[in-house]
């Protein structure tokens, strides 16, 4: 399985990355910066219509 974190400092990511690491799987991460509007970026729309972060990529498919 591969795992994509995308998420932001202070916007609850962290339960979902330390979940990760406790897993001892590997995964990326991909910031998504919420202090400049980057949750309403089209292509993170894409992954979470509600725009809300984090989502976790689980085999390229969104979870949130």
């Amino acid at each position: 399985m591969s795992y994509l974190l995308c998420y932001s400092p202070g916007a609850a990511s962290m339960a979902v990355h330390w979940m990760l690491i406790e897993m001892g799987v590997e995964f990326q991460t991909r910031l998504v910066d919420i202090n400049v509007g980057k949750q309403r970026d089209p292509e993170y729309l894409r992954l979470n219509p509600s725009g809300r972060v984090p989502t976790l990529m689980v085999d390229g498919t969104p979870r949130h």
